[in-house]
């Protein structure tokens, strides 16, 4: 009876938190809704995930060289999203399975593996079986969890952190590095976090004894994932991305909002901090009370976690569990009275309350407080009532629910829209199904995909841009979009830039599709996905299904080709924005630097001078795309509208919500592209949002974390021909905004089928080939791609590899002399094989180490 009674308590409490899991979980989900986000974890996350299967299935591999995304990217660019990370290592053993249900379960399943192994972690730290639950509960309950829907690479890591918590506390040091290889498999950018935090709790159970454990353990954990690591690392470095500086590392935050409320933070409530105040009066505590306000209120330990980019407070989420293990082991001591509930910490909690005072989370922190203050009146008075500090979860469970309230949830609707079903990319027998030239695509059994048969065009999708960017590329579906954290800088500037695609969203780091007609001929998009009321000029319909439509154009330029047209690099920067943008349609911008090498032959030395590539062609390039003035009839703005000119072309918008009306043209304009940009400063510090026609332009606001400093909004008019008394269609943000140097130019539409240029022949790759074709070049030619230069990739004429030009700003070229030419394209990663050499050694010496453990195993089974 005994043993029954003691089991029944020792499950008592786990099944009172999944039960707290689960009421949470479903409270917070809407009905209808998958528990996944539809801002990063639809159009990131979830997107990548089923990417990166793709093609480790494809190249049968659990570290893919390369990705069809971005015109064609290093895949190590994407290896924060998912490489080796154990959901996707499962999901290519069932390809059948969409990827976003293994991204779901496995965060909610990791998530409350945390909180069992966390309560597992207070129970080793000897704390009683309530006051285990309670620190558990806390911990379940902190907002941070919000990322299990959103971020997924802030807290996936957090089991297999915890398990090594647990595993210093019972000096099992072997397994450690395993734990560590798994955590930067998941999220290798909290590696510096979650070895600060391993170290300080380790440092504090052992003392300076600990340091020869967790350098050994951390450099072969290192070691053992050096084959994703040194590739991610090299990569990084190419595309580097600056943060925001060094500004404000230096202030104390006297809020500590890193600490409170925030899911971008640690996401706790005021108890903790109580805590850390009380324990300042320990000797005991005093230490790690220090350590930890220093933590939470410092800019410079932010700065520095988060590797010298910013000081930004999601970096301190692996530190959640010992910020709550110190708070429960105070706890302990408060209710074996080693330490008393005391008054004096409410001083310094008035003053971090004095900093929220024009706050929305004013009223928040002050019922927290007062949360405290009852729950100290009643210990100090009524002690061993442990009842009363069940009242500290209301509001951690409060705030866990209203942050979950502002999510945007995935509807089930959208996800069956998405149509995922990966193994027709293996399916020859599918997709062969047409294979002609006169019909390259063949439509899946599932909703509305598409496998492309034609190698040398793209697949892009104007319908969801946002969500689909990552979506769905593979060898046979080529993408020019992608929204990774770190992007090629070239390739961005020519896509946004050059090309004045229009930024949708509050960052450029995303590199999303739009109806430019420039962009859409310019990286070789032929087939598009978009709506049928919005079907770009030049296109056609292949396949519809309700309002949505795969449309086809033939006149768009091949991603590799010949051509002899060039004008160097430093005439092309002579030319004003449009004349760039012409000279790119028109003809091909050489890198003036290239050398060509002695050997080759004077024909092709020849076609490489300066003399062919005069500043002549540019000129004459200049009369194709002119300036217009339109002509409106008088429009009348909605009520709450108003717009106040300042000058001729500068123009005052005030705005007390969202509005649209329509703006009518008085003349027709017939086969040409009509173009409008102008300049925008918001006079508030809000975000800028203005759509015409569906083509959408945001500037973000002052508190953007990635401010796309989009002061230039351009737009191109494409879709149809603008009859007499059509209009455009606009769309104005809330705000207060000034609109300025308003330009207009019209273009005629046969600029985009003027380039002269002669067409390859694709052919199968192999290898390490990420393109192969044959070519007929009639003289001397230069041999050009849509796909962006990299470290690690190599060009290949009839098999000898010969110098790589930097072609249109940003991808690779050559010069082929005259002849048929079998040419190739082959990348490896900088650093791939090198770190496979590292990973395998470290693995060995893992085994070697860890050899009496596995014989014991052996043994027993």
């Amino acid at each position: 009876m005994n043993k029954f009674w003691m089991k029944r308590q020792q499950w008592k409490y786990p099944l009172i938190l999944f039960l707290i899991f689960i009421s949470v979980i479903g409270l917070s989900l809407p009905k209808g809704a998958l528990y996944g986000s539809t801002t990063d974890w639809y159009s990131q996350h979830a997107a990548l995930a089923e990417t990166i299967r793709t093609a480790c299935l494809e190249q049968k591999t659990l570290l893919p060289k390369y990705l069809d995304l971005g015109g064609g990217s290093n895949g190590f660019l994407f290896s924060y999203y998912g490489y080796l990370r154990p959901d996707i290592v499962l999901g290519c053993l069932f390809p059948q399975v969409p990827m976003q249900y293994f991204v779901m379960g496995y965060m909610l399943i990791g998530y409350f593996v945390s909180v069992l192994l966390f309560y597992r972690l207070l129970l080793a730290e000897k704390m009683p079986n309530f006051q285990a639950f309670l620190g558990s509960a806390l911990f379940l309950l902190s907002t941070c969890f919000f990322q299990t829907h959103r971020q997924v690479m802030f807290i996936n890591y957090m089991p297999f952190l915890i398990a090594a918590f647990l595993l210093i506390k019972k000096k099992k040091y072997c397994w450690i590095p395993l734990l560590l290889s798994l955590i930067y498999c998941n999220s290798f950018y909290y590696a510096i976090a979650v070895l600060a935090s391993i170290g300080w709790y380790w440092y504090r159970e052992e003392g300076i004894a600990f340091f020869k454990h967790y350098i050994k353990s951390t450099l072969l954990s290192i070691g053992m994932t050096a084959a994703l690591l040194i590739p991610t690392g090299l990569v990084i470095l190419e595309h580097k991305r600056s943060g925001t500086g060094p500004e404000g590392i230096f202030a104390f935050h006297w809020d500590f909002a890193s600490l409170l409320y925030s899911p971008y933070g640690m996401g706790l409530t005021a108890i903790c901090l109580y805590t850390l105040f009380l324990g300042l009066s320990s000797k005991r505590y005093r230490v790690d009370s220090l350590f930890y306000l220093f933590l939470t209120g410092s800019g410079l330990a932010a700065y520095v976690l988060n590797g010298f980019l910013y000081a930004r407070s999601k970096i301190l989420i692996p530190f959640v569990p010992l910020f709550l293990l110190h708070c429960v082991r105070i706890f302990r001591e408060l209710q074996t009275k080693k330490l008393t509930w005391r008054f004096w910490p409410f001083l310094p909690l008035l003053g971090v309350l004095a900093c929220y005072r024009k706050s929305e989370l004013f009223l928040v922190l002050i019922a927290d407080c007062l949360i405290i203050f009852f729950v100290l009146l009643v210990n100090k008075y009524f002690p061993q009532r442990n009842i009363a500090l069940l009242i500290l979860l209301i509001l951690p469970a409060c705030a866990f629910l209203k942050t979950a309230d502002t999510e945007k949830y995935v509807s089930l609707a959208q996800v069956e829209d998405i149509g995922v079903e990966t193994s027709f990319h293996r399916n020859t027998g599918l997709a062969q199904v047409y294979a002609k030239e006169s019909s390259p695509i063949s439509v899946k059994t599932s909703k509305f995909s598409l496998a492309l048969q034609n190698d040398l065009y793209r697949f892009d999708s104007i319908y969801e841009p946002l969500s689909t960017g990552n979506r769905d590329a593979s060898s046979n579906r080529k993408k020019s979009t992608m929204y990774s954290s770190i992007t090629d800088e070239s390739y961005r500037q020519v896509y946004y830039d050059l090309l004045m695609t229009p930024i949708q969203i509050n960052n450029r780091i995303a590199l999303l599709a739009a109806d430019n007609p420039f962009l859409l001929y310019f990286m070789g998009v032929r087939y598009l996905e978009t709506s049928s009321e919005h079907i770009p000029d030049g296109y056609r319909i292949l396949k519809r299904e309700g309002n949505r439509v795969i449309a086809e154009n033939e006149n768009v330029l091949p991603l590799a080709y010949l051509t002899k047209n060039a004008i160097e690099e430093t005439d092309f920067e002579k030319l004003d924005a449009y004349a760039k943008l012409e000279t790119l349609m028109q003809t091909t911008v050489i890198d003036s630097k290239t050398d060509v090498p002695d050997t080759a032959p004077a024909s092709v030395a020849t076609l490489h001078t300066p003399a062919k590539k005069d500043a002549a062609i540019a000129e004459k390039h200049k009369s194709q795309i002119q300036e217009y003035e339109p002509q409106f009839q008088t429009c009348n703005l909605p009520d709450g509208l108003v717009i106040e000119k300042l000058a001729p072309d500068s123009y005052e918008v005030t705005a007390d919500q969202r509005y649209q009306f329509t703006l009518n043209f008085t003349q027709s304009i017939t086969d040409q592209i009509l173009l409008l940009s102008f300049e925008v400063e918001s006079l508030d510090g809000n975000p800028v949002v203005i759509e015409m026609d569906q083509i959408r332009n945001k500037l973000s606001g002052k508190t953007a974390p990635y401010p796309n400093e989009n002061h230039q909004f351009h737009y191109q008019f494409s879709t149809t021909d603008r009859a007499e008394d059509s209009g455009l269609q606009i769309s104005l943000s809330k705000g207060k905004y000034r609109i300025s140097r308003i330009q207009w130019h019209v273009c005629p539409k046969n600029l985009l089928q003027s380039k002269e240029i002669t067409k390859v022949s694709t052919l199968p790759t192999s290898a390490d080939e990420i393109f192969s074709c044959t070519a007929q070049a009639d003289t001397d030619a230069y041999f050009i791609t849509s796909i962006p230069r990299q470290h690690g990739m190599k060009l290949w004429v009839d098999g000898k590899k010969v110098p790589m030009l930097t072609v249109n700003k940003a991808f690779c070229g050559a010069i082929v002399p005259e002849g048929r030419h079998a040419i190739r394209i082959t990348f490896t990663p900088p650093g791939l094989y090198w770190g496979y050499t590292i990973s395998l050694l470290s693995v060995l010496a893992f085994l070697f180490s860890i050899r009496r453990r596995l014989a014991f195993s052996l043994a027993r089974c």
